[in-house]
């Protein structure tokens, strides 16, 4: 099984070519255009990794993780940014992100980070197991066990399902 990655980018989506999808055993899950349309995606599909940009129409990526963070999901981030701006760096580090990548990407230096995410991943996973957590990562990486339901708060799935229905209202 392939861990899920959401990328959020509202331009095409940098740094996608530049992932080693096989080699780390990652997976694009979905490239959404915004943040506001990633929170619905983050809750059906709770991801392990999520990669955004910190400049965004509507809901800064910074804003963006804030939210995915006030509905307890335990995601990593890495931002990409155009900005070398100090300010989206603290914020970030406030948020517990895990990586603060400049434009342009470096394909060798997203990979680096991505493995290390799966590492720290593992880790925990193995310390899970110890602890007798049923939700695991197998420590050679090849069966990642995701039980997604059990990270979904209940607010999440009420939140999830009132954009659903006010998406669905405007269509019709």
């Amino acid at each position: 099984m392939r861990i899920g990655v959401v990328i959020v980018e509202d331009e095409p989506p940098v740094g996608m070519s530049l992932i080693e999808w096989k080699e780390t055993g990652l997976s694009c899950t979905v490239a959404v255009s915004s943040t506001e349309g990633a929170v619905p995606t983050i809750c059906k599909n709770a991801p392990f990794i999520v990669i955004t940009d910190i400049r965004m129409p509507k809901m800064s990526g910074l804003d963006f993780i804030a939210r995915i963070r006030e509905l307890e999901f335990k995601t990593r981030f890495i931002v990409i940014s155009g900005y070398k701006d100090f300010e989206y760096a603290r914020k970030a580090l406030k948020y517990q992100v895990e990586n603060y990548l400049l434009k342009p990407i470096n394909g060798h230096e997203l990979n680096t980070c991505l493995k290390d995410i799966l590492n720290k991943l593992r880790n925990e996973s193995i310390k899970r197991k110890d602890a007798g957590d049923p939700e695991r990562i197998t420590a050679d990486g090849r069966g990642l066990i995701k039980q997604a339901y059990l990270n979904i708060p209940a607010i999440t799935v009420i939140e999830f399902l009132f954009q659903t229905l006010r998406i669905f209202t405007e269509v019709t």
